[in-house]
């Protein structure tokens, strides 16, 4: 800062075991200037940032622009990124730019999801340090849900009213859940050096294409000079990334397109075929999902679209700044470039809530086919009911013939056993009772007594044991 500049005001730090360690005022995030303990509390990012689990080895690639020649570092280690550092804290170069990316994953940890840095927990120190990074944007990739992040802008100007740095992050929402890009961009007026910080998922299939494209972004003679005739905007990386993850929402989108006209393709020629109860029950299923996968779609959508709004706001900065500083302008325009994005994000949103109604129509169908299938089988069931009451009945009336034949013949029955017994004597042709005929009646009583009171019991335990 020059003699005119306004030192940024740090909030006075004491120790407290409530807060954590805030003696250590050289350490991050006190030490950012643009830490505001009243927008986050800093001690959760101290917490995380000494969390051994967070950080693993270091592998950075570093995309730098010096004098208007670019150059790639891949692969950075622990030791390069530090050399990397010292040197630009030595040197200051203006009009430089540079862009850091860094791998990071969401893994479980004790029940909860934790971000990694492929970063050692020193060299994260120094990069955010070295870099003045807002400690709000560490906040977004501590969270451990990269859904819960908001895309923020932070500006500090000198005495006189003129900018001093613009910072802008946000979190790129992915399709993929735990798949976000987190970007950060800090840029200062007086210098021209413009700082990217990208951490991005080690399986995103997007990084590939946006360093790709950024490389493509000053190849072009007429835009590869910073602060030359022409400039490319210093938020163009920003827009390409923009462009990069819009467009794989748009592929995603086409996907669920295809797979909900394929299920519509089915339930017409299910309408036209035999109707299969398993068949309507895998219709049913991939509804779901395509449901499921357009809700998230539609979030993914709604954080681009804050995210946009952001920038802008930010880029407008931008633009009144280089205006009032007699800055060349870029070979093209930014805001055409956000406009277009912002058509095609308007154009998702008509084609989803387009798509959201066929599929609610579909399911629609198929809850008609089910209640349509389940109609036909109680029918079925009905005149299948009737059948099996009817020969109930023919049944009934079996019974009660053979009943009524029983009651006819068992009283003779009865008589003729107890006359065909032993106990009566025809042959002097008078009739002579045995001398042991109570034989009979004494066993016979007991045992019908037995035989009742058996059944009683048995009927009472079976009560007993009913749920």
């Amino acid at each position: 800062m020059s003699g005119n500049d306004v030192a940024v005001h740090q909030p006075s730090l004491t120790g407290n075991t409530m807060t954590g360690s805030l003696d250590h005022k050289d350490k991050y995030p006190y030490c950012s200037p643009s830490y505001d303990p009243t927008a986050l509390d800093g001690f959760l990012i101290e917490k995380w940032m000494n969390n051994d689990f967070c950080f693993t080895e270091t592998d950075c690639d570093v995309y730098e622009i010096e004098g208007g020649k670019a150059s790639w570092r891949n692969n950075r280690n622990d030791a390069q990124m530090r050399e990397y550092l010292q040197s630009y804290r030595e040197s200051l170069r203006p009009g430089t730019f540079r862009a850091i990316f860094c791998a990071l994953s969401y893994e479980k940890k004790d029940h909860n999801t934790v971000a990694r840095l492929k970063l050692s927990q020193s060299t994260a120190q120094e990069l955010l340090k070295t870099f003045n990074v807002c400690p709000e944007f560490v906040e977004t990739i501590r969270d451990s849900e990269p859904g819960n992040a908001t895309p923020g802008n932070r500006t500090s100007y000198l005495k006189g009213g003129k900018l001093e740095t613009i910072e802008f992050f946000c979190v790129h929402q992915s399709i993929v859940v735990f798949k976000p890009v987190h970007v950060y961009m800090r840029y200062e007026p007086a210098g021209s050096g413009t700082t990217y910080l990208i951490f991005h998922s080690s399986k995103s299939k997007n990084i590939r294409a946006i360093k790709r494209n950024l490389s493509q972004l000053w190849e072009i003679p007429a835009r590869n000079a910073l602060g030359g005739l022409g400039y490319p905007d210093l938020f163009m990386p920003h827009c390409m990334i923009f462009h990069e993850l819009i467009q794989s929402q748009r592929d995603f989108l086409l996907g669920c397109q295809d797979r909900l006209n394929a299920v519509l393709d089915d339930i017409e020629e299910h309408i036209g075929g035999t109707s299969q109860r398993e068949k309507l029950k895998e219709f049913t299923i991939e509804l779901n999902q395509i449901a499921q996968d357009l809700d998230v779609h539609t979030y993914s959508l709604d954080q681009t679209l804050k995210n946009m709004k952001t920038l802008s706001k930010s880029h407008q900065l931008l633009e009144t700044a280089s205006s009032s500083s007699g800055r060349g302008g870029s070979p093209f325009s930014l805001a055409e470039s956000m406009e277009r994005l912002r058509m095609l994000l308007e154009l998702d949103e008509s084609n989803l809530s387009y798509l959201k109604s066929r599929r609610e129509t579909a399911m629609s169908l198929v809850f008609n086919l089910v209640n349509q299938h389940d109609s036909q089988v109680n029918a079925t069931i009905a005149t299948e009911s009737a059948s099996i009451a009817r020969e109930a009945r023919s049944d009934s009336s079996s019974m009660k013939t053979i009943a009524a034949l029983t009651m006819v013949f068992l009283p003779g029955t009865y008589i003729a056993a107890i006359f065909g017994m032993n106990l009566f004597n025809y042959s002097a042709g008078t009739i002579h009772v045995s001398a042991h005929w109570w034989l009979y009646v004494a066993i016979t009583i007991p045992m019908t007594i037995l035989t009742i009171v058996g059944e009683k019991g048995q009927n009472a335990v079976q009560k007993m044991n009913r749920p």
